[in-house]
């Protein structure tokens, strides 16, 4: 064999064992989410209720999240990191903490590059009540993890807003992704204003989020099977905060 075929057939060798290793990952994400679904949840139903409820489920899925994310990372597939905002004089920190630590709750915005932009935050902030597509939440393997964690869909019976209303009330967080579904590899699509107008109609600060995948990975264009060679960087900046007055 020459080695120019050799070399071939090394690379092909490399990227089957890449591909079945991103395929391990999310069958490790399928499998958690089934046992959380129907072990695990309806223990948290049967023990708790209300936004005890909600928040003990929150923190669930924020750890197996992490153990998902610390899973790609140990396979070399992907490194994500979280780079806080810094306080500031006069200001109340606004990341990291439980709802109830700080004066008001806020709106977090963001860009969405990739498929595991949601795990990958929630590994970091837990209290979030995520607005999620309604093909999501009538999911029937993990539908009922997102419902327990407060996950705010337009599929249910009140409305999104309505919704994000009532969780900031309660002193939760709320995310959503304004460009409603995840963004071209170079570039964002337009925002669409619910995000901002949950805002303005909760009185309540925003705070962006700027999340950089490098190389792409995991975008809705680029198939699993086609996963870079090396470990993608994934980091999520929270930048300043600005009043929904602003928005």
């Amino acid at each position: 064999m020459s080695s120019e075929a050799s070399t071939q057939t090394s690379g092909r060798f490399r990227h089957a064992l890449r591909t079945l290793a991103v395929a391990s990952a999310f069958g490790f994400f399928w499998v958690g989410a089934v046992l959380l679904a129907w072990l695990i949840v309806p223990f948290v139903f049967i023990c708790y209720s209300g936004g005890e409820r909600i928040r003990i489920s929150q923190r669930i899925v924020s750890r197996s999240f992490r153990m998902f994310h610390g899973y790609m990372r140990v396979l070399g597939l992907l490194d994500s990191r979280f780079i806080p905002r810094s306080a500031r004089a006069g200001e109340d920190e606004l990341v990291g903490t439980l709802p109830g630590e700080r004066k008001t709750p806020v709106v977090y915005v963001s860009n969405h590059p990739t498929l595991v932009d949601v795990t990958a935050i929630l590994s970091n902030l837990p209290h979030l009540r995520c607005v999620t597509k309604p093909l999501y939440a009538a999911n029937p393997l993990f539908g009922r993890v997102l419902s327990a964690a407060g996950f705010l869909s337009s599929g249910r019976k009140f409305s999104v807003l309505q919704q994000a209303q009532e969780a900031l009330d309660e002193g939760f967080d709320v995310l959503v992704f304004p460009e409603g579904t995840r963004s071209p590899e170079r570039g964002i699509h337009p925002f669409h204003r619910g995000a901002f107008e949950i805002a303005k109609r909760g009185g309540v600060p925003i705070v962006p989020l700027f999340i950089r995948c490098s190389p792409p990975a995991l975008t809705k264009d680029r198939p699993m099977s086609r996963h870079p060679s090396v470990v993608v960087r994934h980091t999520i900046q929270v930048l300043d905060l600005f009043p929904s007055e602003g928005a």
